[in-house]
């Protein structure tokens, strides 16, 4: 995948997270992007360090592929951009969400490069594996991690 090619076609798809707030909250969040228009073998992985406000905490976010098939969310892109565009960029994160095993939530991400606005979404309200309750914002930095073969399966795909 070229990371300085741009794309407006990015999908999400939320690896895993992992947070605690008691009022001042953190978290950590890895999520790969997936872009069809520049290489359908492979996406970015991309990690997520914030600090914030919450109460609660959850090890949450990975899949549940034989429950929901369909893991991976649009991003309504602002305009085009390049994967090393996100790297570093800063943002927010949002996310509630509870569960015992199977978690229900909705996360909700803002990725800016500057002043440059790169996604800005609400998410949907989703299921995944998860342990935990919780509520919390937070304001960070997205950081490369690399390449990846998670794509979304043909059946799902953009």
């Amino acid at each position: 995948m070229d990371l300085s090619q741009d794309a407006s076609d990015w999908q999400v798809c939320l690896i895993g997270c992992i947070g605690y707030g008691m009022i001042v909250a953190a978290g950590a969040y890895f999520m790969d992007f997936y872009s069809a228009s520049l290489d359908t073998s492979s996406a970015v992985r991309f990690r997520f360090y914030g600090a914030g406000f919450g109460v609660g905490g959850n090890l949450s976010g990975f899949a549940l592929p034989n429950l929901v098939p369909d893991v991976w969310t649009t991003v309504p892109c602002k305009h085009a951009f390049a994967g090393w565009d996100l790297d570093g960029a800063s943002g927010a994160i949002g996310n509630a969400g509870v569960g015992v095993g199977a978690q229900i939530g909705v996360t909700n991400m803002k990725a800016n490069n500057g002043s440059d606005v790169l996604f800005d979404f609400d998410g949907d309200l989703g299921l995944s594996g998860g342990f935990g309750a919780g509520i919390s914002g937070l304001m960070g930095t997205y950081g490369l991690k690399g390449i990846v073969a998670n794509v979304p399966s043909s059946e799902w795909a953009a």
